[in-house]
């Protein structure tokens, strides 16, 4: 499983100007040049040669560029999505972005969960191999070219979940308010493409009583500005842990996130209790640790 030490590319576009996309002009922008500047990071980390780092460093760096990848592809979505005033149905990249972020935090702070991951490749390619009907020479064949070793059956492994620590719940129990974040991230923003009846019971209320504009009342929820914001902080710090961890340097960043900042005051997205919420309960839990 290797992105980096590859040759340069083409720069990647990511305009969407050829779209009419019904969110704050200024929040478009700003996501649209945070994405850019992803695009530009996984470019700038691609090209590194990070052969002679230790194992778990590795790994580490190739699931991070790998995850960034992917978050880039849902913002875009989620873009396009927005763009025909179906943000309702754009919630579940909004997930799928929350979902990266937070595998890749996992990571970032425990090198056995990296090792673990990568070894968990072995096991998931096993098992769906074998649903697929095909030999296990085949499979192990696949498992020893992606991970870079001549002998497959070395590797054992585990269920993904399993490496990375249990369910979604029992991923975030480090983190702060993590029923609240489980709900507010993983579990409310996949309604909608879940077809769960709590969806459904959304869409009436949107819809009772409409008879103009019948459709745009069941796609649009007028969060999209919200959904936007909070799509746009883990872009960022995508942008922000590529820099670090491949001490690579991108232009603008810090442009972006103050204009973040200042859209927030003006939309209140997230209100200054809010914040200060967090920041307290965020404080009491560093006095925990450091009483432990």
């Amino acid at each position: 499983m290797k992105f980096t030490a590859q040759p340069r590319h083409e720069r990647a576009n990511v305009s969407i100007k050829y779209r009419d996309v019904f969110t704050d002009p200024e929040m478009t922008d700003v996501f649209v040049k945070a994405l850019s500047q992803l695009v530009q990071a996984v470019g700038a980390a691609r090209i590194k040669d990070i052969s002679i780092d230790p194992e778990a460093k590795r790994w580490r760096k190739e699931f991070l560029v790998g995850y960034a990848l992917l978050a880039i592809g849902e913002a875009r979505s989620m873009l396009l999505l927005f763009s025909d005033r179906l943000n309702i149905h754009a919630r579940i990249h909004l997930r799928s972005l929350y979902e990266y972020e937070l595998k890749i935090k996992l990571l970032l702070t425990d090198d056995d969960k990296v090792l673990k991951l990568r070894d968990a490749f072995a096991y998931e390619m096993r098992d769906f191999g074998a649903k697929l009907g095909k030999t296990v020479t085949e499979v192990d064949s696949e498992i020893a070219r992606i991970l870079g070793i001549d002998d497959a059956s070395l590797v054992t492994g585990t269920k993904e979940k399993t490496a990375l620590g249990g369910n979604v719940k029992e991923q975030m129990c480090d983190e702060l308010q993590p029923e609240i974040r489980y709900l507010g991230t993983f579990s409310w923003v996949s309604q909608v493409s879940h077809g769960s009846v709590l969806a459904l019971h959304e869409l009436a209320k949107a819809t009772d009583g409409k008879t103009d504009n019948f459709f745009f009342h069941a796609f649009s929820d007028n969060k999209a500005d919200a959904l936007l914001y909070y799509a746009l902080w883990v872009v960022l710090e995508f942008v922000v842990l590529i820099e670090r961890e491949f001490q690579v340097g991108i232009p603008g960043v810090e442009g972006l996130i103050e204009r973040a900042a200042t859209i927030n005051a003006r939309l209140k997205v997230v209100t200054p209790e809010q914040e200060a919420t967090i920041l307290e309960m965020r404080a009491k839990k560093q006095e925990v640790k450091r009483g432990m």
